[in-house]
């Protein structure tokens, strides 16, 4: 949920910010420690960054549901803005 706050705080509306590149820490098998799981629309510095700190990274596809599921909403003073993860079935609605 970093990368949503960090795309928000960056001016990112609520479905930017759910569909933005991002990367966890893990795998789905809980035998793998040490492994960052990482969207292929990830920037490549960061993705330096994190096998400095002694990551195994493995690559993903973009918008690959191994990262996880987002919903966001922001109020505004016109009234709210939503956005749904693509990586999984959903929508956003507001009314």
């Amino acid at each position: 949920h970093v990368h949503l706050l960090l795309e928000a705080l960056a001016g990112a509306s609520p479905s930017e910010a759910v569909r933005a590149p991002r990367w966890t820490v893990g795998t789905l098998d809980a035998a793998v420690q040490r492994t960052a799981v990482v969207e292929r629309g990830v920037a490549p510095a960061a993705v330096a960054s994190i096998e400095a700190a002694g990551f195994v990274v493995e690559r993903l596809a973009d918008l690959d549901e191994n990262v996880g599921h987002a919903q966001a909403i922001t109020v505004t003073e016109q009234g709210f803005l939503a956005g749904s993860d693509p990586r999984a079935d959903g929508a956003a609605t507001v009314g």
